[in-house]
């Protein structure tokens, strides 16, 4: 890797400012096995680049969202208060001056005085919650990190969220002590696109009706009127960069963009999307795929991708043709360039559970566990009032969502009501 490497696309010059002191001195902690452990912030992580890409390449359970041309850029570019402390596992002898990194954890800032959970860093961007592990030293790593996590007793359980159920993570180090030492808080399922032999997928191809299959070939011979349809696949850096701003602009101009999910209604959102895709693209690992008619773009997918693993990370398309699908169109292409592709085992939708588009077209599915872990195990009748007394936050929290969109619908009702009234009359 190159040293030298600009991995964040620009420089903040309020950084030293806005970084929150930590919670433990940032100097590394002597462990046995010949290990040590640091808690790092940003400005500490500008200086591990090159050890932390070697262990996200040699990690135990790989996560994309933890690779630095990913999670640097994020976490540079939301607010501060959001920004996590990350908890690192150290051998020191190693190839670089530091040792070798062999243990990574980002961990959300305690915001509730007196919280007796550490709570993996979960951010709306990050579709995965696994820590990374070096794969040689996994057992060793993982170790240190619950051991260091319950030092001062401080803290009685950690909280990871978006954990894949059969990644090798949550079956080694989970999955042994569900029940005792581990609870599973919530879990959901998603689509995924598994390899199959070939370049075209059986599965795919019955899990759409014969009605549905005649429906879209409807739909791309009517969107071929409207110009020259053509699929492209930007790789390079050169054309990511220029595929992101189309992407961006897209994306700003359809439904997200009227209810302010838009990337580019945030600036620092919209920041990291530009830097990521180009740190990815460096690497080999991004591509944005778009449908275009006359060289205009009417849906896009950017998808990131490494270790044998792909994830389909954002869409968009233009609200314009909305009545001939061109989401679903993009999403049938991207599916036989991703079954065509024998460098990849597994694609990740990242769509929330049941969608109503990828669900219909991606017959197999990922689970995906929200879990507690107890960091003192001789202790069961603390974790088990702390695990209760999660449960009864979520459930809060789950029951004052529920009442807002209540709320929302019946505002929406209203006022929909009061236009109709003043029409009639």
């Amino acid at each position: 890797m190159d040293a030298s490497r600009h991995w964040l696309v620009d420089e903040d010059p309020a950084l030293p400012d806005v970084i929150e002191p930590l919670e433990r001195e940032a100097s590394r902690e002597t462990l046995p096995l010949g290990l040590s452990i640091e808690q790092a912030d940003l400005r500490t992580l500008l200086g591990y680049q090159e050890a932390w890409a070697r262990l996200a390449a040699n990690a135990l359970d790989p996560n994309i969202f933890l690779d630095p041309a990913f999670a640097l850029p994020l976490i540079q570019h939301i607010a501060p208060v959001e920004r996590p402390h990350f908890v690192l596992v150290w051998q020191e002898s190693g190839s670089t001056s530091f040792g070798r990194l062999v243990g990574l954890l980002p961990l959300a800032r305690r915001l509730v005085p007196g919280d007796r959970v550490a709570r993996g860093f979960a951010h709306e961007q990050i579709c995965l919650g696994q820590p990374l592990l070096d794969r040689d030293l996994a057992d060793a790593a993982w170790e240190s990190l619950r051991d260091w996590l319950a030092a001062g007793n401080t803290r009685l359980a950690l909280r990871l969220r978006r954990v894949p159920r059969d990644g090798i993570f949550y079956q080694r180090y989970v999955a042994p002590t569900l029940g005792t030492a581990a609870h599973v808080l919530g879990e959901h399922r998603r689509a995924c696109l598994h390899a199959r032999d070939g370049t075209t997928s059986p599965g795919v191809a019955s899990f759409r009706s014969a009605k549905r299959r005649k429906e879209s070939r409807r739909q791309r011979r009517r969107l071929a009127d409207h110009g020259i349809r053509t699929y492209r696949s930007a790789a390079s850096p050169a054309e990511i960069k220029h595929a992101t701003e189309r992407f961006l602009a897209l994306e700003f101009n359809s439904w997200k963009g009227v209810h302010g999910n838009a990337l580019l209604e945030d600036a620092g959102l919209a920041t990291f999307t530009r830097s990521m895709t180009r740190l990815m693209a460096e690497d080999g690992k991004c591509r944005i795929d778009s449908l275009e008619l006359d060289g205009r773009p009417v849906a896009m997918g950017i998808v990131i991708t490494a270790h044998g693993r792909a994830h389909f990370w954002k869409t968009a398309f233009d609200e314009r043709f909305a009545a001939l699908s061109p989401g679903v169109q993009l999403a049938l292409e991207l599916t036989e360039v991703q079954l065509a592709d024998p460098s990849v085992t597994t694609t990740d939708s990242c769509a929330a559970p049941d969608h109503p588009m990828i669900d219909r077209l991606w017959p197999d599915r990922m689970a995906l566990v929200d879990v507690m872990i107890d960091l003192h195990p001789d202790e069961p009748a603390s974790f088990r009032t702390v695990y209760a007394i999660e449960r009864t936050a979520i459930a809060a929290r789950a029951r004052a969502k529920a009442l807002w969109h209540a709320l929302r619908a019946l505002r929406r009702g209203r006022k929909g009501a009061g236009t109709r009234s003043e029409r009639s009359g």
